[in-house]
């Protein structure tokens, strides 16, 4: 399960960009009266990423740091749907998960610092959330850096952490 649950995640995420690219709509029409023409499935934004939802939180048991880079891989994805204020409670939930499995399932040190420092690059090149939710993920973000054990490890992840305040959020 741990290889083909990422696997399929990153084909619905595939998925979701030739949606968004349009090559997704050009599926055949059924033929009326064709009993044995599969049954075509409606699918928009919202359904992937609810379905990535569900793949991750059956892997996360097993796999914590693997589910939080998926769920930070999933705002990513998120982030490239053009009209994204549909599916933006779901980004920020993903991000609100990162954060805590980060709180919860990673006990070492460096680990913690890579993951900080990778949940904030994730927020820096994010612009699909409110300014509200952008807002309180830097904020929680920050307070993550500043739990850090190791004084040079947190202050390296605070300094990351700053740029978060200049990024590409419109």
């Amino acid at each position: 399960m741990k290889h083909t649950l990422p696997a399929l995640i990153f084909c619905l995420f595939k998925l979701s960009a030739q949606i968004e690219s349009g090559m997704g709509a050009a599926l055949p029409e059924p033929v009326d009266g064709d009993e044995d023409a599969p049954q075509l499935v409606k699918v928009d934004q919202m359904k992937i990423f609810k379905a990535v939802n569900e793949l991750i939180l059956a892997l996360q048991e097993q796999q914590p740091v693997l589910c939080m880079k998926l769920y930070l891989q999933a705002t990513q994805a998120v982030n490239r749907v053009q009209n994204y204020h549909a599916v933006e409670e779901l980004a920020y939930e993903y991000c609100c998960q990162a954060l805590l499995i980060y709180e919860s399932d990673i006990s070492d040190q460096d680990a913690k610092f890579n993951a900080v420092v990778l949940i904030c690059s994730t927020l820096f090149n994010l612009n699909c959330f409110s300014e509200e939710n952008h807002n309180t993920l830097i904020s929680n973000a920050m307070s993550s850096c500043a739990q850090l054990l190791k004084k040079p490890a947190q202050c390296e992840a605070i300094i990351k952490a700053t740029h978060l305040h200049n990024s590409q959020f419109k």
